[in-house]
């Protein structure tokens, strides 16, 4: 990936022109592999990854490098997508298993990723064994839901930002519903980083990232990658 457009020469005009769906994909991934970095258990870690598109895919490979995956499973609405996305990653030597039973898939998982568009809840209560880190990735519009709100409502949540989880995110249901006020969100994220909250409180806790996307962290990427496009001189310098 390259910049495709650096601009000299002038302070009025855009420092780069980037794609910023690639941007936007993988800083998605990795702000969920943060996430998970701080708040899953440091156990050989079973993952079940929930839907099988592209974001589903990035996702498992930051994942990769925060965490000590002993297995991985994956369930797809299309059971046809979860076995193309488990041979993809057999061919680079990670065995995923695709079940064609959801609650099959996560009944041994010690971290979940949702990724899916869902406007129902795919992933309830019953089914998630204690200790277990969810990173909700697919809730980032009204509507949306991908958790029982019952299951977020007993669970330790972690947002991106807490003003897009309550309004786009997946505490939009369970305040809907009345089981949860506000301040139910322990943390942001970036508190989390810093050492001023814990992610997680005790081994049986269950703890729910809720990535709804912030644009600063685009930012941050974009910035990077402009900063490796110049030190190797890729893309198309301009002067405006």
């Amino acid at each position: 990936m390259s910049a495709r457009g650096l601009l000299h020469g002038r302070r009025d005009c855009p420092t780069a022109i980037l794609a910023a769906n690639v941007i936007t994909t993988l800083r998605t991934a990795a702000g969920a592999a943060v996430a998970a970095k701080y708040a899953a258990r440091p156990v050989e870690s079973v993952v079940t990854i929930v839907g099988a598109g592209e974001q589903a895919h990035v996702q498992l490979e930051a994942l990769r490098l925060v965490l000590n995956i002993g297995a991985v499973h994956v369930w797809a609405r299309n059971p046809d997508a979860a076995v193309r996305f488990s041979a993809i990653w057999k061919e680079k030597g990670v065995n995923v298993t695709p079940f064609i039973e959801l609650q099959s898939a996560v009944a041994a998982a010690d971290v979940i990723v949702t990724t899916t568009p869902s406007v129902k809840p795919l992933l309830f209560k019953p089914w998630i064994r204690l200790g277990t880190h969810i990173n909700a990735i697919g809730s980032d519009a009204v509507g949306k839901q991908e958790l029982a709100a019952d299951l977020v409502a007993h669970s330790r949540v972690i947002a991106d930002k807490r003003v897009q989880s309550l309004s786009i995110g997946e505490m939009q249901q369970p305040i809907a519903e009345g089981l949860v006020e506000a301040n139910r969100i322990a943390a942001e994220l970036g508190e989390v980083c810093a050492g001023f909250v814990p992610a997680r409180l005790s081994d049986d806790e269950v703890t729910v990232f809720d990535s709804s996307g912030v644009s600063f962290q685009d930012l941050i990427v974009a910035e990077h990658l402009i900063r490796k496009a110049s030190e190797s001189n890729a893309g198309i310098s301009l002067t405006m």
